[in-house]
């Protein structure tokens, strides 16, 4: 689940856009993807301010009151070569602590992917994106909702594949992904398959990609808080006074802090646990719960998983008896035999003879 400002309210973010002729065309004209993408961000009324230079200390400057960093195509460099561990290092320490970065994919979609893969421990792949990209339900609850139904296929139009853990495609096509949503840390990466070269495809069908990319900066406001956990438990019938071990699988926190167990179907109240894993001992039948709580937000509460007690009955009153050979010499190992009257079948019972226990038996 996302939380995010409204679209409307975040316009007014300031974007750091990376400009350094070595890598990016930022030229006056319709085939310079740099200096289009500039203008197009202007257009959606962000405060854009350019910088050069491709060394750490030029980059954290730049970063320094930015909500948002923009690397566009690098058309000029190999941008995983000019743009080294330090600047990497840079960059994730300004996403991991809630920045977002829109970075570019369309036209370069290996070298794009590869770079994110060095910056952020990703195993993203690049693709061909030659196709029709269609919104997914992913949108929902995102700045996307409500954006085109569809983005056409571009000029140098590219896409990714095999997005980590709890990230989102939000328009896909082919099986992969032309814009997709990454949480890192506290912060985001958003990624765009159209390189921005205008010279070529229709103003109509730019305009769907403009639309998406006014949106994308609106991320930087966004929270991604925990999946609705799914919830696992080791025995779901114990008897009475055991103890059975509850577990959270194939869920992720995102941006909240840590897993709240509860025995109500609201999430509400104390909590009874916390962690991916607890253990309980109910008396009698219970159901649980979990959600995701803390950092920025709270996620959905779970489903139940109930724990089924099976209550044991005390037996009846019963008496112990001289039974058949009752009397013996000291020292004569041929033991006694005891009767039991008034006891129930298919009960187990313990004798004890002076406090110590002498076995069980089943009449």
């Amino acid at each position: 689940m996302v939380l995010f400002s409204a679209l409307g309210s975040v316009q007014a973010q300031t974007i750091a856009f990376f400009a350094d002729a070595a890598c990016v065309q930022m030229s006056a004209d319709c085939g310079s993807e740099g200096y289009t993408l500039q203008q197009d961000l202007l257009a959606c009324g962000y405060t854009v301010n350019t910088f050069t230079g491709t060394d750490a200390g030029s980059w954290s400057a730049a970063l320094a009151g930015a909500d948002a960093l923009v690397i566009p195509e690098t058309p000029e460099c190999v941008s995983t070569i000019v743009l080294g561990a330090g600047v990497r290092a840079v960059i994730e320490s300004f996403v991991n602590g809630g920045g977002e970065l829109l970075h570019v994919i369309g036209g370069a979609e290996d070298e794009a992917a590869n770079f994110l893969n060095l910056t952020f421990g990703f195993a993203l792949s690049g693709e061909g994106g030659d196709f029709t990209a269609n919104i997914t339900g992913a949108a929902a609850g995102t700045p996307f909702a409500g954006g085109p139904a569809s983005l056409p296929p571009m000029n140098d139009g590219d896409a990714v594949s095999n997005l980590p853990p709890g990230a989102l495609s939000i328009y896909s096509g082919g099986g992969y992904s032309q814009v997709a949503l990454i949480p890192y840390g506290t912060g985001h990466v958003v990624t765009l398959g159209w390189d921005w070269y205008q010279c070529d495809d229709p103003a109509s069908e730019q305009d769907a990609w403009r639309d998406v990319l006014c949106r994308s900066g609106a991320v930087a406001n966004i929270c991604v808080v925990a999946d609705e956990p799914l919830i696992g438990r080791d025995e779901e019938v114990i008897c009475d006074g055991d103890e059975v071990r509850l577990f959270i699988y194939d869920s992720e926190l995102n941006e909240s802090d840590d897993w709240y167990w509860y025995d109500n179907d609201d999430c509400a109240g104390t909590p009874i646990g916390i962690g991916e894993e607890i253990f309980v001992s109910p008396s009698s039948t219970t159901t649980y719960y979990a959600s995701g709580k803390g950092g920025c937000g709270s996620g959905d509460c779970s489903d139940g998983a109930t724990i089924t007690v099976i209550e044991l009955e005390t037996p009846e009153i019963y008496n112990v008896t001289g039974g058949t050979m009752n009397t013996t010499c000291d020292n004569n190992n041929t033991g006694l035999v005891v009767g039991l009257d008034g006891s129930e079948l298919n009960v187990t019972y313990e004798l004890y003879f002076n406090g110590l226990s002498t076995g069980l038996t089943t009449p």
